[in-house]
């Protein structure tokens, strides 16, 4: 255990949990009883529920330790001076942990009833994914209005553009997390994302098509003390494309007909990041995105048939793939055009028909 923490433990009735819960706590008293009653009130209970309480100066260590007397799954971890980050928090709590998977809870957010249940159920259904994950719904402060709902299916390339999965949402295999180097201490905002990027490039996600989190979204939250002026997306971004070049360099020299898993992903991602650069402007085209994906045949199933979707015969290095790709860009580009064109031409044509018959309409009744 870090020497910065003490730890209150409470030896609970299963000492192999299958699930463990981690909760970082700091000054969350507002809304740290609504949070863990949630985790408590979960219709799948073989879990244990860490806590970590960084140094808060409110009462959230006096409700802790009132949750803890009551369930015996709780242990509260103490730090003795102030983490350094969050990544630190989890890193450690993820060593303390005993679960086989385990899940990030906000201090300031709120279970549905069955989240670990259907989480848990498609985990054992799927030994092979990486990070089990479910829809989550932001909610303002008061939990009154739904501002958005975030986690449809995500794939390598999708995922590296826009896609977002909530860790609230998640279950992480304990023994993929294992395979990378963990949550990266260094990175004070987007922890998750880089961590989430290293589970992908192991193995593939599952996802769940139900909301089973809510996330609270209000000023005091730690998303909103990030610096505007601070792309932590962008870095974690480069930081996995760096990590996948040599993978990507390697597998292009080759030439082999198939790719495997862990090229796949590399190649999804050096791809991604190259549109992204090559569209420029265009880069908040959904439509322009999708219909690259699709061009270059890379959706969530098709890795083994990769080699063959694209024209990657001739290509044997990354500047030579950044120019296929810019030409497949300007061809899904041009397509969108004439598209946008049609319709419209299609739409103008429409609203000439219907101007002409009302005017006729009109004409009639002045006669």
């Amino acid at each position: 255990m870090n020497k910065g923490a003490s730890i209150t433990d409470k030896v609970g009735p299963n000492p192999h949990p299958f699930i463990s819960v981690l909760m970082p706590v700091h000054n969350s008293a507002r809304f740290l009883r609504q949070a863990i009653e949630s985790v408590l009130a979960e219709t799948y209970s073989n879990f244990e529920f860490l806590l970590y309480d960084d140094m808060s100066a409110d009462d959230s260590s006096k409700m802790m330790a009132e949750y803890a007397d009551r369930d015996p799954r709780i242990r509260i971890y103490q730090g003795r001076q102030k983490a350094p980050s969050i990544p630190f928090i989890l890193k450690l709590l993820v060593r303390e942990s005993k679960g086989e998977y385990f899940t990030i809870h906000d201090s300031d957010d709120i279970s549905l009833p069955d989240r670990l249940q259907c989480l848990v159920n498609k985990a054992v259904k799927n030994p092979s994914a990486s990070i089990v994950f479910g829809w989550h719904r932001m909610v303002d402060e008061k939990c009154a209005n739904t501002l958005q709902i975030f986690g449809e299916p995500i794939w390598p390339f999708k995922y590296f553009l826009d896609g977002f999965v909530h860790a609230g949402a998640s279950l992480i295999s304990k023994k993929y997390y294992g395979l990378t180097e963990g949550f990266n201490e260094g990175i004070r905002w987007s922890a998750d994302r880089d961590l989430y990027f290293k589970m992908l490039e192991r193995a593939p996600f599952s996802h769940i098509g139900k909301v089973i989190y809510i996330y609270r979204r209000h000023m005091g939250s730690w998303t909103f003390k990030r610096p505007n002026d601070y792309d932590a997306l962008s870095i974690v971004r480069e930081e996995a494309v760096k990590r996948n070049i040599p993978i990507v360099q390697g597998y292009l020299e080759k030439g082999r007909a198939t790719l495997t898993y862990n090229e796949y992903v590399a190649l999804n991602y050096e791809m991604a990041s190259l549109a992204m650069e090559v569209l420029g402007e265009y880069r908040n085209s959904v439509a322009a995105f999708e219909g690259l994906a699709k061009r270059l045949g890379i959706g969530y199933r098709s890795f083994q048939s990769l080699r063959h979707d694209i024209p990657l015969a001739e290509v044997r290095n990354i500047d030579e793939l950044r120019h296929l790709i810019r030409d497949q860009i300007e061809q899904v580009r041009s397509r969108q055009a004439r598209s946008l064109s049609q319709i419209y031409y299609h739409t103008r044509g429409t609203l000439f028909r219907k101007a002409k018959r009302i005017l006729s309409m009109l004409r009639n009744q002045d006669e």
